[in-house]
């Protein structure tokens, strides 16, 4: 379960000790959560190979968690993949993401499910997002959040062999049901 303990800065968030748990701030607010499953996990794999291949193909930045996300000191997320196109890439630095990725997606664990569709998908849209992707393993759906102008438009929600796609990679392509199948089925 998520722990919302404390208020703090992204500066103060960079001394905490490694402890192989996730750390975000939104709105200041201190949010810990704890590792992500097998299956979540191999969703975010499977994404990244694909996405990296495009990224090699097309140039951009694919990156997994833990890859902070930057929107000022009091707000900085992981989510679990962010892209950056080339377009952007200056968005990229060292240490983190300064502004809004182009994608961001979430793979909702029992854990982050309502933080991932409720204050998270505030603060992407609030800031500028191009694409959120939120991957829902259990209903065994994409839900592709883009932006009209200052928000996002409705959800197109996606399954089974309907492919994810986007306006912001010319020729990605990948089928629901090759994300959501985990290796424990």
């Amino acid at each position: 379960m998520a722990d919302a303990t404390a208020y703090l800065t992204y500066t103060e968030l960079c001394a905490l000790p490694d402890d192989g748990l996730r750390h975000e701030i939104i709105e200041g607010q201190h949010l810990v959560t704890p590792a992500p499953g097998l299956a979540h996990q191999h969703a975010v794999a499977r994404l990244v190979q694909v996405l990296m291949d495009w990224a090699d193909a097309h140039g951009g930045v694919v990156s997994p968690a833990p890859t902070d996300v930057y929107f000022g000191e009091i707000d900085v997320v992981e989510p679990d993949v962010v892209v950056v196109t080339f377009e952007h890439r200056e968005r990229v630095e060292e240490r983190f993401v300064r502004g809004a990725p182009d994608i961001a997606v979430e793979v909702s664990s029992p854990s982050t499910r309502e933080r991932d569709r409720g204050r998270k998908r505030a603060l992407y849209e609030r800031e500028g997002v191009g694409e959120l992707w939120l991957v829902d393993l259990d209903a065994e759906q994409v839900a592709l959040h883009r932006r009209e102008s200052e928000r996002f438009a409705a959800p197109v929600v996606l399954g089974g062999d309907e492919e994810v796609t986007s306006p912001r990679l010319p020729g990605f392509a990948l089928p629901v049901r090759r994300l959501v199948t985990s290796p424990l089925d």
